[in-house]
């Protein structure tokens, strides 16, 4: 990211997933594919996160009874071996603790959190933008699941500092590093079980969708808008985002600018994708604003109706939930291989 503004727009994209969605929810390289398909694989059979523990004159008294876990960020965390209240901040956090089961031991979590299944109207919302420590502290949870990469790490240094166990998750950018974040969760949370079935879950998924992918035999090429002019941001290699688009055979037209892009109407029409996708939900009838932009009508994907509309929350938060728009792009994208789209909108009609 170049720019403060970039930062915080990524992290809101990526952590948050908040934005509220309006409408309804060939590979390039077939070695490259093939290896996605077996990340889940990968990361079951990494090393085990669990570490030893500090020598027992180096621990105070209170900390020799804790289980010591190396956390997503490197830090050396001790966490009591039982845990019956969680405060997890980051909506992708909390959408894996709940997969994992563990929602009513969830007590407090971000306001971005508050659209996940099981969050319910007793669980303290915790405002992001404006976190206050001594809220999170006064919860007194067992254990804070919080993403580090977000703009209050301060205030988790404090939380830690005061004695709060507190696991650190920053954003993962790839589909292993899902897994892998599942995986750690998993173990964290004594559910390694459970963890294993949602990576396998999602393992099948993906298999089943490259399985079908491997019988196209034209590759259609996409731009996937994820914010609007003036402003207008999309995504390239090293993001989960693009690797769905190999996944299914498509061509990303903005993969070899970087991870994060600012793009022009000047280059998306010298692009001409096949296909526009986006998941931009917050603006009223966006896909009738894309028709209209100056020289935007003669794009391919405009010609053809082909703009779709991708779930927010599941093509922008890091967790289990990206088969859900993985198999949302695949059917807008090749509509003749994966069945019709979940929804098309054309000039503010939905079909």
């Amino acid at each position: 990211m170049k720019t403060k503004a970039v930062k915080i727009f990524v992290a809101v994209m990526l952590i948050a997933g908040f934005f509220v969605l309006t409408a309804c929810s060939d590979a390039n390289d077939a070695n490259e594919a093939n290896a996605l398909i077996n990340t889940g694989a990968a990361a079951q059979g990494t090393e085990n996160p669990a570490v030893t523990p500090p020598a027992p004159q180096e621990l105070d008294p209170e900390e020799l009874d804790k289980r010591w876990l190396t956390d997503r960020a490197g830090r050396f965390v001790g966490i009591p071996h039982e845990i019956t209240t969680i405060v997890t901040l980051g909506a992708s956090n909390t959408e894996i603790v709940a997969a994992l089961g563990f929602t009513d031991k969830i007590i407090g979590a971000d306001t971005f959190s508050e659209d996940v299944t099981g969050i319910t109207h007793d669980v303290t919302l915790i405002d992001m933008w404006n976190m206050d420590a001594e809220t999170v502290i006064a919860l007194d949870a067992d254990l804070v699941i919080a993403a580090s990469d977000l703009f209050f790490d301060n205030t988790l240094d404090l939380l830690a500092d005061a004695g709060t166990a507190v696991l650190f998750i920053p954003t993962s950018n790839t589909i292993t590093g899902i897994y892998e974040d599942i995986q750690f969760l998993g173990l964290a949370l004594n559910a390694e079980a459970e963890a294993e079935d949602i990576i396998r879950n999602m393992h099948e998924e993906i298999e089943r969708i490259q399985t079908i992918a491997d019988s196209i035999t034209i590759s259609r090429s996409v731009y996937f808008e994820i914010e609007t002019p003036p402003f207008m941001f999309t995504f390239g290699a090293g993001t989960f985002l693009d690797e769905m688009l190999q996944i299914i055979g498509a061509e990303n037209v903005f993969r070899d600018y970087g991870q994060w892009v600012s793009v022009s109407d000047e280059q998306v029409i010298a692009a001409n994708p096949d296909v526009i996708l986006t998941n931009v939900g917050w603006v009223v009838d966006h896909v009738a604003d894309m028709q209209s932009r100056p020289g935007w009508n003669g794009l391919d994907a405009v010609r053809g109706n082909n703009i779709f509309v991708i779930d927010a929350n599941s093509s922008s938060r890091p967790t289990h939930n990206i088969i859900i728009a993985l198999d949302q792009i695949a059917r807008a994208v090749y509509p003749k291989y994966f069945g019709p789209p979940a929804c098309r909108i054309v000039a503010g009609h939905r079909f």
